[in-house]
């Protein structure tokens, strides 16, 4: 039976899409704030207030990071698993902002208990509930504008939540030297207890998994004709879910009325309610012919190279990234003795091309194609992290750690910038779709979910037995996400003992390497 919904006070606009949209593009957005508002600081909490010795904070420094990697790898594909199967996500994404909260306050806390351990358990919490708020708060996207509109509605919001990658460092070096720590960490709390809030008060419109059923015959859209329904028992024609809800909230149809509307060949709506399912093959061999090798999810999508190349590229990426955020603090404190102001800085330089190039990035690979484009910014982002290197006392000797490497070290930062704009979403990506839509994202995660959004939809379409009606948005998700948290368990590992082996220098070498192959991979996809 329907819940009449009449009495939920603003219950349009609370379960409007466009209000659903803003909670995740919130949610979205403190995430990324909250895992990078530790990065400038977390030197100062180690050395100032944990009183780790300056020979071991790069080491600390990895394990934080690697922490939080490590747990969104461990609880990513349960996680998808769970979502998919939860009745709502309203309370998975409830919970995941709980779980960001006690992970902020453990951090906030760490110094007064002079504990190590606390942090990272503090990390770890934060990782949960972030892991979470990507995985479900994407996943309740496409539930809500369906999968032909995702590509669209997250290109739309992109822009906001990934602001908060450079929002997050720039506001917590800035707080840290103007107001002091603890009120540092007021402006977090801040936002996640907004966020928590946004989320009691909105209220789920899963549009994309709505039931079809068949079509209401009758006037009052209260009774469905047997007429309607082909040889096998099914409706040709179809109606909407919600149709038959606000017809149900409209009708002001007495029994009698309703009485006198019944023939004998017509029954109540109720009654007559079918799932939209295409009737089986009569020939078992017809049947099994249309059945993939394998009914494990991951397997048939690990079996499409595109698949397989768009999540190669996303691992590498997260190497990368991460390893910025391991060693670019630690090298400008103790190469060019800046202060965490001018540190989150350089995040800004980093992040800021993502937004003033979106649109020229876009219409060049409109008017190109992506694979140039894609092959260029791969060869420059490796060019550009070597240069990186060569700013400091262990790097070029022409370059040194004076205020001729400082700008050098800006230039290369500003460039990794820029050229990260040809490789991730900030240009056009094509979903090969039945709208054939171009999107512009800036997240190098969320186009990997669009490109597996295909896949499952070919699927689906060819393997309706495996895939049924059900949208598997969480555990498509899941995988992006597992690719990321892997580089971004790798990086922190990779790049803090390089560093700490072989020099600032031949890390920034090493990792620059990765990047040519990538090119060669989305060459041939």
């Amino acid at each position: 039976m329907l819940q009449n919904t009449n009495h939920i006070p603003g219950y349009r606009w609370r379960s409007s899409n466009w209000f659903i949209v803003c909670c995740i593009a919130i949610a979205l957005f403190s995430e990324n704030f909250l895992y990078s508002y530790i990065v400038p600081i977390l030197q100062v909490i180690l050395e100032d207030r944990l009183h780790i010795d300056e020979s071991q904070t790069q080491a600390t420094t990895s394990l934080v990071l690697t922490v939080h990697a490590l747990v969104c790898l461990v609880s990513g594909p349960l996680t998808g698993y769970l979502a998919d199967k939860a009745s709502n996500r309203q309370l998975p994404l409830l919970a995941s902002l709980g779980a960001e909260l006690i992970g902020t306050v453990l951090i906030m806390v760490s110094p007064s208990v002079i504990l190590v351990p606390i942090l990272l358990l503090g990390r770890a919490f934060q990782a949960i509930g972030g892991n979470a708020v990507w995985i479900v708060g994407l996943a309740t996207v496409a539930d809500t504008v369906g999968q032909e509109d995702t590509g669209k509605v997250l290109g739309g919001i992109s822009s906001f939540f990934v602001s908060g990658l450079f929002f997050g460092p720039m506001a917590a070096g800035t707080l840290l030297d103007l107001v002091g720590y603890w009120m540092t960490w007021m402006v977090p709390i801040a936002i996640l207890v907004v966020d928590m809030i946004m989320r009691v008060v909105m209220i789920e419109n899963k549009n994309g998994q709505r039931v079809h059923l068949t079509k209401i015959a009758s006037t009052d859209s209260t009774l469905c004709d047997y007429s309607d329904f082909n040889e096998f028992g099914y409706s040709d024609e179809r109606c909407d879910f919600d149709e038959y809800h606000d017809a149900e909230d409209d009708s002001d149809t007495d029994s009698d009325s309703y009485r006198q509307t019944t023939g004998p060949n017509r029954r109540p709506f109720h009654s007559q309610m079918h799932y939209d399912i295409e009737p089986r093959s009569l020939n078992p061999q017809d049947a099994t012919s249309t059945l993939p090798r394998t009914t494990n999810f991951y397997k048939m999508i690990l079996s499409d190279p595109r698949a397989v190349a768009a999540l190669t590229c996303n691992f590498t990426q997260g190497v990368i990234l991460v390893s910025l955020d391991t060693t670019l603090p630690l090298h400008c404190s103790n190469e060019f003795g800046w202060s965490t102001a001018k540190v989150s800085l350089m995040f800004l330089l980093l992040q800021a091309p993502s937004f003033i190039l979106a649109a020229p990035t876009g219409a060049l690979k409109d008017k190109i194609g992506t694979k140039l484009p894609t092959s260029v910014g791969f060869l420059f982002v490796s060019l550009f992290i070597w240069l990186l290197g060569t700013a400091g006392t262990d790097g070029l000797s022409s370059v040194g750690a004076g205020s001729k490497g400082q700008a050098i070290y800006m230039v290369a930062v500003v460039g990794i910038g820029i050229a990260r704009t040809l490789i991730s979403g900030c240009g056009t990506i094509e979903i090969t779709s039945k709208s054939d839509v171009r999107i512009k994202l800036g997240c190098q995660i969320l186009i990997i979910f669009l490109r597996l959004l295909d896949v499952m939809k070919e699927f689906q379409r060819d393997y309706p037995e495996r895939f049924g009606s059900k949208n598997n948005f969480s555990s498509g998700y899941s995988m992006t996400n597992f690719c990321w948290t892997a580089g971004m368990l790798v990086g922190p590992i990779l790049s803090g003992s390089l560093t700490k082996t072989v020099g600032y220098y031949y890390m920034n070498l090493t990792c620059g390497m990765c990047f040519p192959k990538n090119s060669n991979d989305e060459e041939q996809n």
